[in-house]
């Protein structure tokens, strides 16, 4: 039990990322074969239940998809600032 506590807590921490968008869940949720009414993105799941679903064997992707997911977002947000330093520097 606990091995399987270790193997499934950063593949929580990957769920718990605020950064997921849908794509990421669907990634995810594929990757991990968990059925489309198990409330994954509401993150209303317990440990028990993702070490039902075998959820460890996909730690390595799954918290790759979370990865990808906040670079996406930091990218974001300097493509935002980039922008917004543009439109300041035009309205002169």
């Amino acid at each position: 039990m606990v091995g399987e506590f270790s193997e499934t807590m950063p593949i929580v921490e990957s769920l718990g990322n605020k950064t997921l968008k849908k794509v990421h869940w669907k990634e995810m949720r594929d990757i991990m074969e968990i059925p489309e009414e198990f409330p994954l993105e509401l993150r209303m799941f317990t440990l028990g239940e993702l070490i039902n679903f075998d959820v460890a064997p996909f730690k390595s992707e799954i918290v790759e998809i979370s990865n990808v997911a906040t670079q996406e977002q930091i990218l974001k947000t300097k493509i935002d600032q980039i922008k917004n330093e543009i439109s300041n520097h035009l309205e002169f």
